[in-house]
Order: C-alpha cells, then structure tokens, then sequence
C-alpha cells in the first residue's frame, strides 16, 4: 500500500471508515447494544483514521499494517 497513489490510499482509508460506521449504525438499530460499546466502537475507528492519516504523512511503511488493525 505504501507504493499507491494517494489519492487511492485516502479512498481506501474512506471506505474502511464507512464500513466501520455501518458496522456501528447496526450495532446500535439492530442489536439494541449499549451506548457504551458503541461509542467505544466509533473512538477506536477515529483513533486508527488519525493514525492512519498521520502514519502515511510520517512513514508510509506501516500504513498497511493500521489499515489492516482499521478493517479488524
């Protein structure tokens, strides 16, 4: 991934950010799970988003390896 375009790098980390706020929407109408899960879900997805994006202006090596904790 280091090697891609960056135009396809922030489409990639876009589209990782959406499956993790639909995983989060059917969490929260589906399963009537607590609030606290879920807010904990939607911290963890923003926290690996700004790691992602700081990571590839750093160091562009490790950016698959967080892109890949951002899709588990």
């Amino acid at each position: 991934m280091k090697n891609w375009p960056k135009n396809w790098r922030i489409t990639f980390a876009v589209i990782t950010i959406a499956i993790g706020l639909i995983a989060i929407y059917a969490n929260v109408f589906l399963n009537n799970s607590s609030p606290f899960r879920t807010w904990s879900y939607l911290g963890l997805l923003i926290i690996f988003a700004i790691i992602y994006f700081v990571d590839l202006k750093t160091d562009p090596k490790f950016s698959m390896l967080v892109g890949l904790f951002m899709l588990i």
